[in-house]
């Protein structure tokens, strides 16, 4: 660990030990066993820290203050249920409008991808010569015959 580490996870955790993580408390120990004129400087601080947070204390809100805060709350606000709430449509109606879009895509998609159902059947043999030429050009296809 080094100086900076040590100064930073003290501003951290605070002067306890108890506070720190298991894994480095050790570590710190041996930073406090040099006894560093830094570091029992900044560990005092912090113990100084920790005694004037430890005294601070929040007192209770007075149930007049309660009530108050209750009722300044909008009834629509506390009694609607989301689906009744206009925030609440709105948020249905985007969902839909996703979803929609969602499988207009996909659908174009797989138009897309997948090929073309021929509309009418194509002869075997026609099939074969369309494909039978070479990249020389059209050369005439030898059908076995000595001409």
């Amino acid at each position: 660990m080094t100086r900076e580490r040590f100064f930073k996870l003290l501003d951290a955790y605070g002067a306890a030990p108890e506070r720190w993580p298991a894994d480095l408390r050790s570590q710190a120990e041996e930073w406090l066993s040099r006894q560093d004129a830094d570091v029992l400087s900044a560990l005092a601080q912090a113990r100084a820290l920790d005694v004037s947070l430890s005294m601070h204390a929040v007192a209770a809100p007075d149930a007049g203050l309660v009530r108050r805060v209750i009722a300044s709350a909008s009834p629509s606000e506390r009694h609607l249920p989301l689906w009744l709430s206009p925030g609440g449509w709105l948020a249905a109606a985007g969902l839909v409008a996703v979803a929609a879009a969602g499988v207009a895509v996909g659908m174009r998609t797989f138009s897309l991808i997948l090929p073309a159902p021929l509309s009418t059947p194509v002869a075997a043999s026609s099939f074969d010569r369309a494909f039978a030429s070479t990249i020389f050009g059209d050369a005439p296809i030898d059908d076995g015959s000595d001409q």
